[in-house]
């Protein structure tokens, strides 16, 4: 004989999950029939974290830019992650102060956000806008395979004037 189990759906990233199933002892005709079976359901779901590009001019809110960070589906249990930031056409040290494995928590929930600031060095040199990216690393406190593979472009827009100085000669 056949039973037919209906299993609800969601969208949790979680482990595979077990149920056992049990026949109780059933008699007829001095025959005696008691087994037990376990089904397994597989997990079909998945999560990513992406981040959101930001661009901001490099003496605005206090030096600073936020980047935000975005879990798209519920993770069970949670998880962290590092953060870093690289060098594009932004110099570390001269336009920003760079970030190195700084750990960003997640508790697991859809939708959820998480917050990383890169402070910005404000100088007097026209030199146009310049960039660096904040990228994801080292998944930890979960066996879960949540995708953490997004990049963000963070965007200093230069605000300094470029004074041009033109010779004049009078006869």
């Amino acid at each position: 004989q056949t039973i037919n189990i209906p299993l609800g759906s969601d969208t949790k990233l979680e482990a595979d999950e077990t149920l056992t199933l049990s026949m109780g002892s059933v008699s007829r005709s001095g025959i005696t029939i008691s087994d037990t079976g376990t089904v397994t359901i597989q997990n079909d779901d998945s999560a990513a974290v992406t981040i959101d590009n930001v661009s901001v001019a490099e003496n605005v809110g206090g030096g600073t830019a936020t980047v935000m960070l975005r879990l798209g589906n519920a993770v069970q249990g949670g998880f962290r992650l590092d953060v870093a930031t690289s060098n594009g056409t932004a110099t570390a040290g001269s336009d920003y102060t760079a970030i190195s494995g700084q750990q960003v928590t997640f508790a697991g929930t859809a939708g959820e956000t998480e917050t990383v600031t890169v402070t910005l060095n404000n100088d007097a040199i026209a030199e146009g806008d310049e960039a660096l990216t904040l990228g994801m690393s080292n998944l930890a406190s979960t066996s879960l395979p949540v995708t953490i593979s997004d990049n963000a472009t963070v965007t200093i827009t230069d605000d300094d004037q470029n004074e041009e100085t033109q010779d004049i000669s009078v006869t």
